[in-house]
């Protein structure tokens, strides 16, 4: 059997909560970064990227995000298309519980 402290597994979780906090971090300094470029190309180059049709719902949602960032109503939008396409794709895995969120 595997004879550890207790001590170990405290350091080994604040380890990792260490790191994930600095992966959030670096994450909001990236996008930090990004708010002195033209978001709207970079939205475009996404969308081309991923091989979306832009003007299919959800890219084009996404891309009148970018042009329009302080747009209240946009973000909503946003919010709301991305529960709902987080919703469907919970549904739709085969051989998944659904969780008991909600």
């Amino acid at each position: 059997m595997f004879n550890a402290s207790p001590k170990a597994g405290l350091r080994i979780l604040a380890l990792l909560e260490g790191a994930k906090g600095m992966l959030v971090l670096a994450a909001g300094l990236g996008l930090f970064a990004l708010a002195h470029r033209d978001v709207q190309a970079l939205a475009e180059e996404l969308v081309k990227h991923f091989h979306l049709n832009p003007a299919r719902r959800f890219p084009r949602i996404f891309l009148h995000l970018a042009a329009n960032l302080a747009d209240r109503r946009l973000w909503v939008l946003a919010a709301t298309c991305r529960a709902d396409v987080r919703k469907s794709s919970e549904d739709d895995a085969p051989g998944r519980e659904r969780s008991r969120r909600g």
